[in-house]
């Protein structure tokens, strides 16, 4: 009973402190109510605001602040904004983040002014229950140091036109002289100035600045603000200006056949590969004709989303050991409108002066290996496809060629095996990056069948040069084996066929896991492929998850090779060729489905 009692007293005199202290504080401004604000969530209570930003009486605040209220309900959104005033007056735009409502001016405040913030009792929360009486507080704004606003061109612009303005504006207004005092450009041009608003100066050059040029313009310390302190540190505004156009007119890089070459396909699909991007409104049946002597071939000409590859397909086979004639018209424009400089003058004078005409034959009533592709590599190696199995045999196999320029390449080295249908080709000096590439054969190459490659034939490929990211080749390397630590793997050791290079983690449940399904593949594709697989981290013999079979080659450790071959440490696979060629791989992620397809492919071709 005692404790009954005691229970009661002490619910009676905490409710009694509760509502005296809530009545107490009905015509207090919020910003006395200290730590009660925070407290006070009861959905049966007037809706107060729980904290605000700027505080009251704060001072030396940015104008380009945001004002903030946080709510302790939650509000109708619509009725705050009704409620909401600010003197002098500022509009704005408003947003909301939960019970936070957010200000922000659409304008800078004005510097040095004290601003009313007044929450009317329009306000109400979502049960439609009013503020219990208007809210209103002030705050201060300060000075914003002189400097720059804005400026056209924009700090480390590139591409800049040439006659180009240059602006700058601060964010105050300025003493002209004092500014133009201490203003400097380099190079250095002459100029004149003028100064369209208190705060935007403009420089406008005598003449076009230089092609292709880094200019620097400065404003020191010092300079003086009509409102405000002076310049505190120098303004320094930098950019680049435009690269010159080019005004070389297009011309022919490469063909394909050759000119005068004589055992081309009847299906043969003719290509243009020109210098210059070229206007599609000037690639017709009009401007790209296919003649055998005097009579006009049908064929459809059509200009590759390239811009620069022109491709003339016949309407039908063409006819066995017979001459064709593709000509080219002068009409033919770049997409600056230059005509195209068929007899290499340097200038595009139109038809008939600049039409360019080249010739060609195709084969005998007979079949023979032609090459199908050709891919770079890296900077000295070329892979090339033919259009059929290969046996061996080959003598001076041929040489790559940049356009129609002396840029020579000699073939010193072709590795194939016999019933491939590619060879990898080493060429004797370095491609170059992005440059179109004709590959011509004139050895002596014979498929399984015993007919000979006939020389001449060309195909096209883009080179992949020195500094840049090769994509396919693996780097070579040596790592010790996990099971027989004293035993150690090259990869370059194991050309006899192609490489699953599976990367895995003993602390990943999903690495681990992907680790025995590559295991489980390991019986059905032993004799076609290597299978390793190579540690993220250095691990020991017991760290090895359990259950695997030891088909695998294990070895340590993963961040090296990682390193080697220019790709993040993390679990992954992929599939090299028998000359070291990375294929395919599948990183961040394990793709059973996939990894079985591709080596199913792999399987298939003798391209592998």
């Amino acid at each position: 009973m005692t404790r009954f009692r005691t229970t009661l007293f002490l619910v009676i005199g905490l409710s009694v402190l509760f509502f005296g202290c809530a009545r107490g504080t009905k015509d207090k401004p919020f910003w006395e109510l200290g730590d009660y604000l925070t407290e006070r969530t009861a959905m049966d209570t007037p809706n107060l605001v729980r904290h605000v930003f700027p505080a009251h009486q704060a001072e030396e605040m940015h104008p380009e602040t945001s004002i903030h209220v946080l709510f302790d309900h939650i509000m109708d959104r619509f009725s705050v904004s009704e409620a909401f005033h600010m003197s002098p007056e500022a509009t704005g735009t408003v947003s909301w983040d939960n019970q936070s409502f957010t200000f922000t001016p659409t304008d800078r405040l004005a510097e040095k002014t004290k601003y009313y913030v007044t929450l009317d009792t329009q306000a109400r929360d979502i049960y439609n229950m009013p503020m219990e009486g208007p809210i209103s507080w002030w705050f201060m704004t300060g000075n914003i140091a002189t400097g720059l606003a804005s400026s056209n061109p924009a700090r480390l612009d590139t591409g800049v036109p040439v006659d180009s303005n240059i602006t700058l504006t601060f964010n105050h207004s300025m003493h002209y002289y004092s500014v133009q005092k201490l203003l400097s450009v380099f190079p250095r041009f002459t100029g004149r100035l003028e100064w369209t608003t208190p705060e935007t100066m403009v420089i406008n050059p005598d003449t076009d600045l230089k092609y292709y040029t880094e200019y620097e313009i400065t404003v020191k310390s010092g300079a003086l603000a009509q409102e405000s302190g002076p310049l505190e540190k120098d303004i320094v505004v930098t950019f680049w200006t435009a690269r010159a156009p080019v005004t070389v007119p297009p011309r022919i890089s490469s063909t394909s056949p050759l000119p005068d070459y004589e055992y081309s396909t009847p299906d043969t699909i003719i290509t243009i590969v020109m210098e210059k991007k070229i206007d599609p409104a000037t690639v017709t049946a009009e401007t790209v004709k296919l003649l055998n002597g005097a009579n006009e071939i049908s064929s459809v000409p059509f200009l590759q989303t390239d811009g620069l590859t022109i491709t003339v397909t016949p309407g039908t086979n063409l006819k066995y050991n017979n001459w064709y004639t593709v000509k080219l018209s002068g009409a033919i424009k770049d997409r600056d409108g230059r005509g195209f400089d068929g007899d290499r003058d340097g200038t595009g004078e139109g038809s008939p002066a600049d039409d360019y005409t080249f010739t060609f034959k195709t084969v005998k009533d007979r079949e023979a290996p032609r090459p199908k592709q050709a891919r770079a590599l890296n900077s000295h190696t070329i892979k090339l496809t033919f259009t059929e199995p290969m046996s061996a045999g080959t003598d001076n196999l041929g040489r790559v060629a940049y356009g129609f320029t002396e840029e020579y390449h000699r073939v010193v080295k072709c590795d194939f095996n016999t019933g491939d249908d590619f060879v990898i080709l080493t060429v004797d000096t370095p491609l170059n990056h992005g440059f179109t590439y004709g590959l011509t054969m004139s050895g002596l190459l014979k498929d399984l069948a015993g007919n000979i490659l006939l020389p001449g034939d060309t195909v096209h490929f883009t080179g992949i040069g020195i500094g840049h990211d090769i994509e396919y080749e693996a780097h070579d390397f040596i790592l010790d084996k996990i099971l027989l630590p004293s035993e150690s793997v090259r990869l370059s050791s194991l050309r006899d066929k192609p490489v699953l290079l599976h990367f895995f983690s003993v602390f990943s449940p999903q690495s681990s896991t992907a680790l025995a399904v590559v295991e489980g593949m390991y019986p059905e594709f032993v004799n076609d492929f290597h299978f390793i697989c190579v540690s993220l981290e250095g691990i020991g013999q017991n760290q090895l998850p359990s259950g695997l079979t030891g088909g695998t080659t294990l070895l340590n450790s993963g961040r090296q090779v990682a390193d080697i071959l220019h790709m993040t440490p993390v679990p992954g696979t992929m599939l090299l060729d028998r000359y070291g060629v990375i294929n395919w791989w599948m990183m961040n992620g394990f793709d059973e489905s996939k990894l079985r397809q591709q080596l199913e492919e792999f399987q298939g071709g003798p391209e592998r």
